[in-house]
């Protein structure tokens, strides 16, 4: 809330041409509210103007006059009172627990009455007059918000050093070794033989403000500091004139100025917000003109600095202004203020276009669809949990139980299937699609995950009066490779046989023997096998199947073109080949072996039987369909294909494993 005078406020700002009624239009339309009027009896009025709280500069009269100019575009009439001082600076040691002093010394004062005018403006805020020194701040007090220190002595003393050369510390030493003191009630003495003092002012840092009694708060003392200089000026002018002396050796010592990054913005991006708008006539003129936004910059003494490279430009925002703007939309906002909030059209632009889905999207719907239709449930849990403190750890967490970014998917999900058991639930298969968290090359990353659990109840049967039969690894594997099938994406089955990082983390929960990796480009995504239940719940037999799987590289992943061919019209011829082999070699060896083999009357290959005699050795039996294109396969021919295949086997493995 801030009270100013009518004329004090024409005064300043030329005031001629405009209304009190305009001015009040303008001044609600900005963001400001004239709460009352208070009529005096030299035809004076003083207005009362509420703010909002985050506009301190403007609870005092200079920098509502500035901000009053702002929105009616008058030039200020401030230099009236502002002079050209020499003032010797220095710099505050880094421990200071001020901001800024500023100080200068007057000899051979005068203290008179207070000319008339001086009286009339302390009057119009019920302020006593007592002399010129005390009326003259008072009267910086109302104007800039500033306090001005008078500290007086009577006698001139000799000493080494003059306080016009002291540092800090030793100018406050000398305030209190040489009967220097500050004055008040000395000053209201009518008859008051004072004749030398020293006019200060100051401000705290920041973090020492509660220890000065007389400051009001710490934000009042932050944002009054821009206007420090233009009020011990003003001071200084006044004193010198009214009080007949000359001020000699004006001091500042501060610490160096702050520096605020500029904003960066652009009319393109002003106008994308704001929207089209209507003159002051209510006619509709489209976006704001460069022009119009560049004389609203000035009127708000925002600099702009045009960006040369391109149509951005970067804005300097005054000091007394930089706790309040500091981001692209509130310079947006301060420029709709000063033109008019209500000249904009609050309509919405209506587009007919729709807009477009991300692949991501698009293939994560794919693959919840499928989940779905295969019966599995989506479910979906908080990211952070207190289970691994190998995880990503919270600073500053809500509670201590939920401290940890989670790693994996499917401990979520087992402890709610765990939950549910343990409340006589059913069981259920269930999968969930979202963010894991991990460090990797020390580095926060997220990436998609999709995970599940099928199994757990008893519901497969040969024949329906048969019992029911809890659901086989193979059966498992077989709903993860219907959706694989269902994505068109071809994937490899392998043993754990490298350091992947699911698989280190979900190893505890799953059964050493019926582990599987799954591959896409030789690389592995994910992992699938069987709980081992016993180690998580008590007196349950029931078979849980779990899988985890990373979603970015299924999306990535560049699907081969489908090509179509002739089907061939004539019977085929199965063979099947079985061997011995060492435990070494794997079906996906032999698998690899064939794929070589470019032979055009080979349709497929696959396993279909693996036999373990001993430890040491597997019989594998393969099963090979052979098709022509254009006759009738001969068996003579299918047998020579047969017999070179074999030999072809039997050297690839005395060959590579030295068998």
């Amino acid at each position: 809330m801030i009270n100013i005078s009518w004329q004090w406020l024409t005064e300043l700002l030329s005031l001629n041409k405009i209304t009190f009624n305009v001015l009040n239009n303008k001044l609600n339309l900005a963001g400001f509210e004239i709460e009352n009027i208070n009529k005096k009896d030299n035809g004076d009025k003083i207005i009362e103007i509420s703010n909002t709280s985050n506009r301190l500069d403007t609870t005092n009269i200079t920098g509502m006059i500035k901000e009053v100019s702002s929105i009616i575009s008058h030039k200020i009439n401030f230099y009236k009172t502002q002079n050209h001082l020499k003032i010797y600076r220095k710099n505050l040691s880094n421990n200071s627990i001020y901001d800024t002093i500023m100080y200068g010394f007057s000899a051979e004062i005068t203290i008179e009455e207070s000319p008339e005018w001086l009286k009339d403006k302390l009057k119009l805020y019920n302020i006593n007059s007592y002399n010129n020194v005390l009326d003259i701040i008072n009267f910086i007090k109302i104007k800039w918000s500033q306090e001005i220190e008078i500290w007086g002595c009577n006698k001139i003393h000799n000493q080494n050093k003059q306080p016009d050369t002291m540092n800090e510390s030793e100018f406050i030493d000398y305030l209190k070794n040489y009967r220097y003191k500050k004055l008040w009630d000395q000053l209201k003495i009518k008859n008051t033989n004072l004749k030398n003092i020293i006019i200060k002012t100051e401000i705290l840092e920041i973090n020492n403000i509660k220890t000065k009694i007389n400051v009001k708060s710490k934000h009042e003392n932050q944002i009054y500091r821009y206007n420090l200089l233009e009020a011990y000026n003003e001071a200084i002018i006044l004193i010198s004139y009214l009080c007949k002396t000359n001020i000699i050796n004006i001091h500042l010592l501060s610490h160096n100025k702050k520096q605020f990054k500029s904003i960066l913005t652009s009319d393109k991006n002003i106008n994308n917000l704001l929207g089209p708008c209507t003159n002051k006539n209510n006619i509709m003129q489209g976006y704001l003109k460069p022009q119009r936004i560049s004389r609203i910059l000035t009127q708000l003494y925002f600099l702009k600095y045009n960006n040369y490279q391109n149509k951005n430009y970067y804005i300097e925002i005054p000091e007394n202004r930089v706790y309040d703007v500091y981001r692209e939309i509130d310079i947006i906002e301060e420029i709709s203020r000063i033109y008019g909030f209500d000249y904009f059209i609050d309509k919405i632009p209506k587009n007919n276009q729709i807009g477009l889905k991300r692949i991501n999207k698009y293939r994560i719907e794919h693959i919840k669809s499928i989940l779905r239709s295969l019966g599995l449930s989506e479910t979906m849990h908080y990211s952070i949990y207190d289970q691994s403190k190998k995880g990503i750890q919270i600073y500053n967490p809500l509670t201590s139980e939920h401290n940890h970014l989670r790693n994996n998917l499917l401990s979520s999900l087992l402890n709610a299937y765990i939950k549910n058991k343990k409340n006589d639930s059913p069981g259920f298969n269930i999968f969930e699609i979202s963010r894991i968290f991990q460090m990797k090359n020390e580095l926060y990353q997220e990436s998609h995950h999709m995970s599940g659990i099928i199994g757990g109840e008893k519901y497969l049967r040969n024949e329906w009066q048969s019992k029911p039969q809890n659901l086989s690894w193979f059966q498992a594997k077989g709903e993860i490779e219907e959706l694989f099938t269902r994505l068109n994406l071809n994937i490899k089955w392998d043993k754990p046989k490298e350091n992947f990082y699911i698989y280190n983390r979900l190893k505890k929960y799953l059964h050493p023997k019926y582990t599987a990796y799954l591959y896409i480009n030789k690389k592995p995504i994910g992992i699938f096998g069987e709980i081992q239940m016993s180690s998580l719940l008590e007196n349950t037999y029931a078979k849980i199947y779990g899988f985890e799987i990373a979603i970015d590289p299924i999306i990535v992943v560049h699907l081969a073109t489908i090509t179509f061919k002739e089907y061939s019209k004539y019977p085929s011829i199965i063979r099947d080949i079985s061997f011995n082999v060492t435990n070494k070699i794997s079906f996906q060896d032999i698998h690899s072996l064939l794929q070589t083999i470019h032979n055009p009357i080979i349709e497929s290959i696959y396993l279909f039987d693996v036999y373990t005699n001993n430890s040491e050795t597997n019989k594998i039996a393969i099963r090979i369909i052979y098709r022509a294109n254009n006759s009738t396969l001969q068996t003579d021919a299918v047998d020579r294909l047969e017999l070179e295949i074999k030999n072809y086997i039997k050297k690839y493995i005395k060959q590579k494993f030295n068998l």
